[in-house]
């Protein structure tokens, strides 16, 4: 009510004397009181409307006015509104207006940021978060735009309300590398030993003015949320009894806090995706660091859980970032492709997949565990939602990790069974046969479709994953016989592949089975390795592969040629009594072979005329 004496007196004051017949004050007559009322009444509503519509513009802040607000502005608007309605728009901008107009900018602290992100990854809409947070709308879209900076922090940094980054920012990305490397190894960190590899970095690196001081160091800890532990044991000396001491005291907390679904486990293994048998004897013993067979070894890293039923997508790690041969083509829905100079699973690219598995699950509001071994690139995140990652420790994976019980095992033989099997038919068709990157990961994929849930299952329980202690050794034995079945069937496709060839010696399936078994995945964690990797040396590696196979920038067969081969397909499975159980694969691939087909030209009327 006060502002609206206010703006009576205003008014009485400024705009009375301007109104056309009423130039003294006399107010004797009827009319003249009424049109003085009524261009009062006009004046002090325009007033308000303008006084809430400004201040509005000002704080660009939507929020300020609440749905009722809004009604009085526009009752405030329209002509004839009578005088309470006045003194309502007045009360409203004095207490929904004025207070807002008088607070400070509000700075959120990361850990806001961070709450919010995955809320927005849950599937809650922006807008409903600016309202239940008091935010404009503005702010969360840009949280949202700087998702990938923010979740990349470090766990120290969630209370504070800056990203502040440093003079030497690639000594600290060096030293953070190396120091996660340690840590996985179980290695003991120190203050003094943070300093001396700090001073080797920035030397190695050319900062000649970089000088390691006491507040540079607590800086750096506390933006990385570095802290002193004890380290209790010995790093190399687990093997059998640490594998036994994690299987009866981490394992055991981990079987009963989760559900066998949403128990994982993850590993990276090398493929020779070219390994053919005249290739056998030059890729045996390879180790592919560097050299002339690097373009023909990817890494992939695999996770699955531990009843088998839940297998993330593969991450296949190449050398080249665009191929050649996956111009125009699509990888499978359930294979990620990432590159570097050496095809190795990063820091980095771990990093990236546990994160994008971490939204996956955060999505479906599951809390799940993945098991890793201590490579060096496997480092501990923070900021993780959905997912916890656990250690084996130091020289127990042989023993302790299910996925080496088996399960990779079981993928590399599946992938050489099927391409064989190719082999062959191109043998049939008087061909040349070689395979692609694209190719082959497709057939990876595949292949990881193959492997069965109770060949998952029995690798965990043979890895210790299992109450009942009898359960590992009736795994083992169920691995061991399907594991030669499948080794039977190859050997049998590898005998006769041979024969086609011509080549009666030199090549044995042993050699062919066990051709990358033993490959690195996984850069060595050196000082020049970690400052290489801070600069991005990579003088030999270029976006495109130029050591591509024969059948590079081949377009492929044409949907007439495609059709043609469905319809002998057909043929051939009704002729051989196969046709019930392929009717349906046939059926599949006879509907894409018929939406392939390029769109037909509307025919004009001039189509029809005959020209002479």
């Amino acid at each position: 009510m006060m502002m609206a004496a206010v703006l009576s007196a205003i008014s009485w004051i400024f705009f009375l004397p301007q109104v056309h017949g009423l130039r003294n004050w006399k107010f004797s007559t009827r009319p003249a009181r009424l049109l003085m009322l009524s261009t009062w009444w006009r004046f002090a509503q325009t007033w308000c409307a303008l006084a809430l519509l400004s201040s509005l513009f000002l704080r660009r802040r939507a929020e300020v006015l609440s749905g009722c607000a809004v009604q009085y502005a526009r009752a405030a608007e329209a002509a004839g509104a009578s005088f309470f309605t006045c003194c309502v728009c007045a009360t409203v901008l004095r207490t929904c207006v004025m207070p807002k107009l008088g607070q400070k900018h509000r700075v959120l602290k990361i850990e806001e940021k961070l709450d919010i992100i995955r809320a927005i990854e849950r599937g809650t809409k922006k807008s409903a978060l600016a309202r239940e947070k008091d935010l404009p709308l503005t702010t969360v879209c840009g949280i949202w735009n700087s998702r990938e900076k923010l979740l990349g922090s470090a766990a120290a940094t969630a209370k504070r309300c800056r990203l502040r980054g440093s003079s030497f920012s690639d000594v600290e990305e060096a030293l953070v590398k190396w120091l996660k490397a340690a840590r996985s190894k179980n290695l003991p960190i120190s203050g003094p030993l943070l300093v001396e590899k700090a001073l080797v970095f920035a030397s190695q690196l050319n900062h000649d003015n970089f000088v390691c001081s006491n507040g540079w160091l607590a800086r750096f800890k506390a933006r990385h949320g570095i802290t002193t532990r004890t380290v209790s044991g010995e790093g190399a000396a687990a093997d059998v009894d640490g594998a036994e001491q994690w299987q009866n005291g981490q394992l055991k907390n981990i079987l009963e806090d989760y559900a066998p679904d949403d128990i994982f486990n993850m590993d990276e293994s090398a493929l020779f995706f070219k390994l053919l048998p005249d290739k056998t004897l030059a890729f045996k013993g390879e180790t592919c660091t560097g050299g002339k067979h690097a373009k023909d070894r990817i890494s992939v890293a695999f996770c699955v859980n531990m009843t088998g039923t839940d297998k993330t997508p593969l991450l296949v790690i190449g050398k080249s970032a665009k191929p050649r041969c996956f111009k125009g083509a699509r990888l499978p829905s359930g294979v990620l492709y990432r590159s570097n100079t050496k095809a190795w699973m990063t820091a980095k690219l771990f990093e990236e997949y546990v994160r994008l598995v971490d939204r996956r699950f955060a999505a479906k509001n599951r809390r799940v565990v993945i098991i890793l071994d201590n490579a060096s690139a496997h480092v501990a995140l923070d900021n993780l939602t959905a997912v916890k990652l656990a250690f084996l420790p130091p020289n127990t994976t042989a023993i302790a990790q299910p996925l080496d019980q088996g399960v990779i095992r079981a993928v590399k033989q599946l992938y050489k069974k099927n391409l064989l099997r190719r082999f062959l038919l191109a043998i049939e068709c008087g061909k040349l046969f070689s395979i692609d990157l694209i190719g082959a990961i497709h057939l990876l994929e595949y292949s990881w479709r193959q492997v069965e849930a109770t060949t998952v299952q029995n690798c965990f329980k043979r890895a210790g994953f299992s109450v009942s202690a009898g359960d590992a050794d009736d795994a083992s034995d169920t691995i061991d016989q399907t594991s030669d079945i499948v080794d039977q069937a190859c050997e049998t496709l590898l005998a006769e592949v041979l024969e086609r060839q011509g080549v009666t010696e030199g090549i044995s399936f042993p050699d062919f089975r066990d051709a990358d078994s033993d490959v690195q995945t996984s850069p060595d964690m050196s000082d020049e390795a970690i400052v290489a990797s801070v600069v991005e040396v990579s003088p030999n590696h270029s976006d495109e592969d130029d050591t591509e196979s024969e059948n590079t920038g081949d377009p492929g067969p044409t949907v007439a040629e495609a059709a043609h081969c469905v319809s002998v397909m057909r043929v051939f499975a009704e002729k051989r009594g196969l046709a019930e159980k392929l009717a349906r694969s046939i059926s599949e691939f006879e509907a894409a072979v018929v939406a392939a087909r390029p769109p037909r030209r509307q025919m004009k009327i001039t189509d029809f005329v005959t020209r002479s």
